[in-house]
């Protein structure tokens, strides 16, 4: 079910051309949540520039999370927080997709993401 609220999620950004959070992202999509009492689902929004990528999740066209790193090659990552958080996945030229392990709002919580090129 989580996977089919993520797909309607995109498929609603692409149909209506919109990026609610950041006008400037590279990539939107979204987030869904699979273990805690963190929010479902929310959006997600990549910034990627050469070897640069910035990915924040938003709650409520509110940043929820956010993380920032270099891709390996393979466009494979890994970023991680000093508290042991981490946003990881690929991205390729047209998309981009992953895992998470997040601390929002008080929780601990994790799931998976994806998102399209822009």
């Amino acid at each position: 079910m989580l996977r089919t609220l993520l797909s309607i999620l995109i498929l609603a950004h692409i149909l209506t051309g919109c990026d609610l959070v950041n006008k400037k992202s590279d990539y939107v999509g979204g987030f869904a949540t699979q273990s805690g009492n963190c929010k479902e689902v929310g959006d997600s929004s990549i910034i990627f520039s050469e070897q640069d990528i910035e990915i924040g999740f938003y709650c409520f066209l509110k940043k929820c999370a956010h993380m920032e790193g270099k891709t390996h090659q393979g466009g494979f990552f890994h970023l991680t927080d000093s508290e042991g958080y981490y946003i990881e996945g690929k991205i390729t030229q047209y998309e981009a997709s992953g895992s998470w392990f997040l601390k929002m709002k008080g929780q601990n919580c994790s799931g998976y993401w994806t998102a399209l090129k822009n």
